[in-house]
């Protein structure tokens, strides 16, 4: 993403945003209001997003008002509230334990930053799945498109040393990879991350075994109102106890 300080350059001449932050700002002002429908306001929404060009970067944006929950937007906030599927987004009886006989893929793809942990693969002939078959609901941004190698040796070391609170362990596992040592108030956040995915799991899915994370095949995106099938699904779907910053942190993945 372009630096603070630099202008991003935008397509609508009635918009300029002197940073991500302000654009930000903006949409979730719109989400606000009072005096405009959902529909307007994700037209809105839509125009600013327009005007960030070539820079949108990792950002996405809902494509359509009915992947929205009916209250649609935060009234403090101004966040779109999405109506994200059941399961985290899993055919349930797809829903597979990752661990050391059932390994990461060795490659993954991914639409959006590193704050998430959601992944997919790349099907065999090495077309990416659509965003129908990710069943995501955002207008489709090539910029935020990323692809790369899990290390399944590493993942699965530092997963461990995580579960177990052992930082000594970690930063040795890591450091042999080359990367630098993190400090006890950076581990403090990586456990409580890998602590609140294993209640997001259990809370979401139930009763599963997700000390390594998960993966299986995502369901179709349905109106939770009229059952009405919004996108298809089918895509592999993994999911992380650890987003992608952290996974590029330890080594387990590479920069994007």
């Amino acid at each position: 993403m372009k630096a603070d300080k630099e202008i991003i350059s935008v397509k609508n001449e009635n918009l300029k945003f002197e940073h991500v932050g302000e654009y930000f700002d903006h949409i979730n002002e719109i989400g606000k209001r009072n005096d405009l429908t959902t529909e307007e306001k994700l037209q809105r929404i839509h125009k600013a997003y327009d005007a960030l060009g070539d820079a949108k970067g990792d950002i996405t944006v809902v494509s359509n008002t009915k992947y929205l929950m009916n209250e649609a937007f935060d009234s403090d906030t101004g966040r779109m509230l999405i109506d994200w599927p059941p399961k985290m987004g899993f055919i349930e009886d797809s829903i597979q334990p990752i661990n050391r006989n059932n390994p990461l893929p060795e490659q993954w793809d991914r639409i959006g930053g590193k704050g998430g942990e959601n992944f997919t693969t790349l099907p065999d002939k090495g077309n990416p799945y659509s965003y129908d078959q990710r069943a995501i609901p955002y207008l489709e941004n090539p910029f935020a498109r990323h692809t790369g190698n899990f290390d399944n040796e590493i993942y699965f070391n530092a997963i461990d040393a995580i579960r177990s609170n052992d930082l000594i362990e970690l930063n040795e596992i890591i450091g042999a990879n080359g990367k630098k040592a993190i400090d006890q108030m950076d581990f403090d956040r990586l456990t409580a991350q890998y602590k609140q995915f294993q209640k997001n799991i259990n809370m979401n899915i139930g009763n599963v075994d997700a000390t390594y994370g998960l993966k299986g095949f995502a369901a179709p995106w349905l109106n939770s109102k009229t059952g009405e099938v919004l996108m298809k699904g089918g895509a592999e779907q993994i999911v992380t106890p650890i987003n992608g910053l952290a996974l590029e942190n330890l080594g387990i993945i590479s920069k994007y």
